[in-house]
């Protein structure tokens, strides 16, 4: 199937805004690769005058980039099964009515198990399933693996589990990617940010239930200097504690576009998930390991990735609190190493357009 002038449908259970995760990145690199493009939002939350919406919502993002949004009609707590195959059903209607696809090669490339779970409409629709999270313990995950031309796996340890179950599925391994713009940052922006925090440690992401709290109050007490960008997903009064500590910046959502600036006047990118996140069998590579050696940024994780290529080179694991603290004391003194050449090879082979033709290879 050839990659351009195609219609694509991306299924994201997480809105446009300005933090962006995989699915808008693949969104925006799909657009600029001349395909037409929606990125089609989480529904809202259902209400009785959602039974009457019949519209769709459609704004344009960018050139080839559209933002699409509607409302299920009849709510999926009640009769789960029955009301989501007819949401769908009611959705795809929606859609078709509002954007001319006629005999066009369209793809519906599914972020998420939880919508358009039967998309065999004709010859020319193909369906990707892109596991950046296992989905496998969901009902809807069976249906939408029986109906994808293709699977993505950003994690081999979901290959493995996808194989052994779905034996005869089309599956890939395809890690996070890096756009050509992360390389290049705004220096004035830079040299601002530097200028107002001094040597820090950043941390980005999403503030969720899995985020060592402790950890990062701990890093604080000992005088390590912390900015932290991310939209907060787990409120409770421990984490608004700790954002009061002197030591800590929390500046919220940052627009997916300035986050390098701010990367790129740190020390040092965290990842800093709850320790006992950190075995083999739970090993994974958030988006934001991608998003830190674009900038050439050492790397101190609470987490056991899968590159262990990268391990010790620009990578650097900490499974206690007393560990973690050593390597962000030698971070902010510039004593943890980067090997920048393993790290612009290592970035060279996940680019945007290179993963996207690799997975339009194996659709095809």
């Amino acid at each position: 199937m050839n990659n351009e002038h195609q219609i694509i449908f991306i299924i994201s259970n997480e809105p446009w805004g300005n933090m962006w995760f995989s699915k808008q990145h693949y969104a925006f690199e799909l657009s600029k690769l001349g395909n037409e493009v929606y990125f089609i939002n989480p529904t809202s939350k259902w209400r009785l005058r959602s039974l009457f919406s019949f519209n769709v919502h459609i704004k344009q993002e960018s050139k080839n980039l559209y933002i699409l949004s509607y409302k299920n009609n009849f709510p999926q707590y009640l009769f789960t099964k029955f009301f989501t195959f007819l949401n769908d059903t009611l959705n795809f209607r929606k859609i078709y009515k509002s954007i001319n696809t006629t005999n066009k090669n369209i793809i519906w490339w599914k972020f998420e198990p939880y919508r358009f779970i039967k998309t065999k409409i004709n010859k020319h629709q193909k369906t990707i399933y892109h596991l950046v999270d296992p989905y496998n313990f969901l009902w809807q995950d069976k249906y939408q693996v029986k109906n994808a031309d293709l699977i993505v796996c950003t994690n081999p340890k979901y290959s493995e589990l996808y194989i052994k179950k779905y034996p005869q599925s089309n599956l890939i391994d395809i890690p996070h990617g890096i756009s050509d713009d992360e390389f290049t940052c705004d220096l004035a922006k830079v040299e601002s940010i530097k200028k107002l925090f001094g040597n820090f440690l950043i941390l980005i992401g999403s503030i969720s239930k899995d985020l060592n709290i402790d950890l990062l109050e701990f890093l604080a007490e000992n005088n390590i200097k912390l900015v932290i960008l991310g939209t907060e997903t787990h409120n409770h009064e421990k984490w608004l504690k700790t954002t009061n500590h002197k030591n800590i910046e929390y500046l919220g959502q940052v627009h997916a576009k300035e986050i390098k600036n701010y990367i790129a006047a740190s020390c040092a990118g965290l990842i800093a998930y709850n320790f006992k996140n950190y075995v083999d069998e739970n090993s994974r590579t958030p988006l934001k390991i991608i998003n830190y050696l674009a900038q050439k940024k050492p790397i101190i994780t609470s987490l056991k990735t899968t590159l262990h290529l990268l391990e010790n080179n620009c990578i650097y694991n900490a499974f206690s609190k007393d560990k973690y603290l050593d390597l962000s004391s030698q971070a902010l003194n510039n004593k943890l190493d980067v090997n920048n050449q393993l790290v612009e090879d290592f970035l060279n082979e996940h680019k945007y357009p290179k993963l996207i033709n690799k997975i339009f290879n194996h659709l095809a």
